[in-house]
């Protein structure tokens, strides 16, 4: 949790975050396109000096031009570019969207995971309880001469496979909190 922050939402994991910013990128090519549509004007100065005097003009000359271009037809190019910007546009809203519903998949899943740890964990706790009641009653039993070596084996055989489906079952819960919390963290790896 010290390298890793958790996000508090699904909008703000790396991999969402990153398809919303090609999303706007998208979005700002149609923009660009839409304004291939509108008048431009071109500004040019230049200025010019001489030594010799000619007596029809100044020594210095200034010019300025202004050009205003109107684009009326192009053979469709830039309708061609709206076409595919949108296009653009649209595949980014639904890698986002797809994306999005991956990423809430991935946590719905990682925290049912962490409850079904949970609850495989309090019945293998509950089994090695059961198991550790039967060895201290088959040793009871045996100590009483009314039962055998075999079930005495039997007994403590059992509760040590309990016992190591425990710490399986421990090991399961701490594995899905740690996957329970990647799932919405930003790491810097």
């Amino acid at each position: 949790r010290a390298t890793c922050k958790v996000a508090a939402t699904v909008d703000e994991r790396p991999d969402v975050a990153s398809l919303r910013t090609q999303l706007d990128a998208a979005h700002r090519g149609v923009n660009d396109v839409k304004y291939q549509f509108s008048p431009t004007v071109n500004l040019q100065s230049a200025i010019a000096t001489t030594t010799t005097n000619t007596g029809a003009s100044p020594n210095t000359t200034w010019n300025v031009q202004a050009i205003l271009s109107v684009p009326l037809w192009d053979g469709g190019a830039r309708y061609g570019n709206l076409r595919a910007a949108h296009a653009d546009e649209s595949m980014a809203e639904q890698k986002l969207e797809a994306q999005r519903r991956t990423a809430i998949i991935q946590v719905e899943q990682a925290r049912r995971g962490v409850t079904v740890a949970e609850d495989r964990r309090r019945v293998a706790a509950a089994a090695r309880d059961l198991a550790a009641e039967t060895d201290r009653l088959v040793r009871l039993s045996y100590q009483e001469g009314r039962g055998t070596s075999l079930e005495l084996i039997t007994a403590a055989q059992s509760l040590r496979e309990s016992e190591i489906q425990l710490a399986l079952r421990d090991f399961e819960l701490v594995k899905a909190r740690v996957l329970a919390v990647l799932a919405l963290a930003s790491c810097p790896w």
